[in-house]
């Protein structure tokens, strides 16, 4: 199960908080911005993972992001996936026109608003959500 990039870490971040680096994604262009937030809590593993408890770092994280990157990437999404390809916790901060890969089913991207929405309403929604034939 592979937890995180090799060319992720802490020493290659650009911008980091209490529970979150974010790094430059591989796939970062000039015309189309891609961030990735990495969290530092090796047990987060997935949006399965996520609790009410975790809301707050999720906002603090959405907020700094667009704190700090003020000019190019003041209008983003924010897009977590599951299952993810890496299994710690990140989220996606792209450009609003980024197109998901083909490769990727659209089922599998969630919208981090609607996550938090989603935790708040029901900390298990993703839980009884996710079908085990994805993991």
């Amino acid at each position: 199960m592979k937890e995180i990039p090799l060319d992720v870490g802490a020493d290659k971040c650009i911008f980091k908080d209490n529970h979150f680096f974010i790094v430059k994604d591989p796939k970062h262009k000039l015309e189309s911005f891609h961030y990735t937030a990495w969290s530092k809590y090796p047990e987060l593993k997935s949006i399965l993972d996520l609790q009410k408890k975790h809301i707050p770092m999720l906002r603090n994280i959405i907020k700094k992001f667009g704190i700090h990157f003020t000019t190019s990437a003041c209008n983003y999404r924010v897009l977590i996936h599951f299952p993810p390809s890496f299994w710690r916790l990140h989220l996606h901060f792209v450009h609003p026109n980024h197109k998901i890969p083909t490769e990727t089913p659209v089922d599998d991207v969630f919208d981090a608003y609607e996550v938090i929405n989603n935790i708040q309403n029901d900390e298990d929604f993703y839980r009884k959500k996710v079908k085990i034939s994805k993991l």
